[in-house]
């Protein structure tokens, strides 16, 4: 095997986003602890559609850095229901009570003291969204098992007629009837067919925020839920995405609709 396959190879499929210039070492060994890569300094623009799509472990700030947009980052994220989620853990040289004010204006999750950055990989596996999917796994193992319940059904077979808007109201029902962790993956499917009949609207913004907003609850999920195959939606509602960003707002009437897939089911009986 080349040296460049073996790197390949061996690349994590775990990130951490950290807006950090100087002093980089403590962020990178918490990376190779927590066995992520780094995406270092992404822009203020984009970053809601950069955090949705990569899911990071977690957001890492410098708040003393000057030479970042770490607020408007921050509150970019933490006002956006795709990405709220995140966990985000500031550090600085000197906690203030001015920097722990704005921290907390913003919601930045922790703030940290740069002498305690040794144990920052600690602080990161606390926040990793990796343990909260191990979790969700384990807490669906009895209701994945089990067959979707009647408004399921029904919703599913109104989505897959291309009755988006009837399919969200029916599965939206079931979710909010749904205590268990199994409502997420309702969640996910009712946000998809929310995205969908945005798109036949020729509404880009609204068709985009919610395909942002399902990765959330959709991309943790086990390959098949209550006999859906989440993960073939998880694919097509990717596809989807990409071709509206291709054809953007002004070019949304040539959607190929076909792209519009039925969920399926694992055993055909929907």
């Amino acid at each position: 095997m080349s040296r460049l396959r073996l790197r390949v190879f061996r690349m994590s499929i775990h990130k951490l986003v950290a807006l950090v210039n100087h002093d980089r070492a403590p962020i990178e060994n918490a990376a190779r602890a927590a066995e992520a890569d780094v995406i270092w300094n992404p822009p203020a623009q984009g970053i809601v559609k950069l955090v949705a799509e990569e899911r990071p472990l977690a957001l890492i700030i410098d708040l003393d850095d000057g030479e970042t947009d770490w607020e408007n980052i921050v509150w970019a994220l933490k006002s956006n229901p795709a990405t709220r989620r995140l966990g985000i853990l500031g550090f600085t040289e000197t906690l203030s009570d001015v920097i722990r004010a704005r921290a907390d204006e913003l919601l930045v999750d922790e703030v940290l003291e740069a002498k305690y950055l040794a144990t920052l990989h600690e602080r990161v596996m606390i926040y990793a969204r990796r343990r909260l999917e191990s979790r969700l796994h384990q807490d669906l193992a009895e209701s994945i098992a089990q067959p979707p319940p009647p408004l399921i059904v029904k919703g599913v077979m109104e989505f897959n007629a291309g009755d988006y808007y009837e399919a969200h109201e029916t599965i939206e029902e079931a979710w909010m009837a749904e205590q268990g962790p199994i409502r997420e993956m309702y969640r996910g499917v009712l946000q998809v067919a929310v995205a969908y009949y945005h798109i036949q609207q020729r509404n880009y913004w609204g068709a985009l925020k919610m395909f942002l907003r399902s990765l959330q609850w959709l991309e943790p999920l086990p390959k098949v839920c209550q006999g859906l195959d989440i993960a073939q939606l998880r694919v097509d509602a990717k596809l989807a995405r990409q071709e509206l960003e291709r054809l953007g707002p002004a070019r949304l009437d040539e959607f190929d609709v076909s792209l519009l897939k039925p969920i399926r089911s694992h055993d055909g009986s929907i």
